[in-house]
C-alpha cells in the first residue's frame, strides 16, 4: 500500500512530470481536466483514498499511464490524509489541498490543478 509520506517521497526524488508524455496530455486536454474532480472524488471514495487502489481506477476509466495515475491517486492520498479534518468548507478545503498537496502533485505529474487566484488590485 502506498501511504501518503511514501508518495511524497517518491514525487520528490524520482523523475517528475509524469503526465507530460503525449498519451496522458491528450486524455488530459481532450476531457480529463474538465472532469478531474469528478474522477478523482469518485475513485478516492471507493478505495478510501488509498493511493495504489486509487490510482488503478483512475488509469482504468480515464486511460492514464500508470506513472501519471499514480500522481493523482497521491493526490487523494495527501488530500485524505493530510486535509479531511480541517476542512470546515470547500474554501478551507482548497486552500489546504493548494498548500500542502498540489505542490507535490504537480511535481509529480507535470499539471496545476488549480487556476491562480486573481490577486487583489486596487482602484483609485
Amino acid at each position: 500500500m502506498l501511504t501518503f509520506i511514501a508518495w511524497a517521497l517518491m514525487a520528490a526524488t524520482a523523475a517528475a512530470e509524469h503526465c507530460l508524455d503525449s498519451q496522458d496530455q491528450v486524455i488530459w486536454f481532450s476531457s480529463g481536466q474538465a472532469g478531474f474532480g469528478e474522477l478523482l472524488s469518485s475513485c478516492g471514495q471507493q478505495c478510501t483514498a488509498e493511493a495504489n487502489c486509487t490510482a488503478h481506477c483512475v488509469q482504468q476509466r480515464a486511460g492514464y499511464s500508470l506513472a501519471c495515475a499514480g500522481c493523482m491517486g497521491g493526490l487523494a492520498a495527501c488530500s485524505d490524509s493530510q486535509c479531511l479534518k480541517t476542512c470546515r468548507d470547500s474554501q478551507s478545503c482548497e486552500d489546504c489541498i493548494r498548500s500542502k498537496c498540489e505542490p507535490i502533485f504537480a511535481k509529480c505529474s507535470g499539471l496545476g490543478i488549480f487556476k491562480p487566484r486573481p490577486s487583489a488590485t486596487r482602484i483609485g
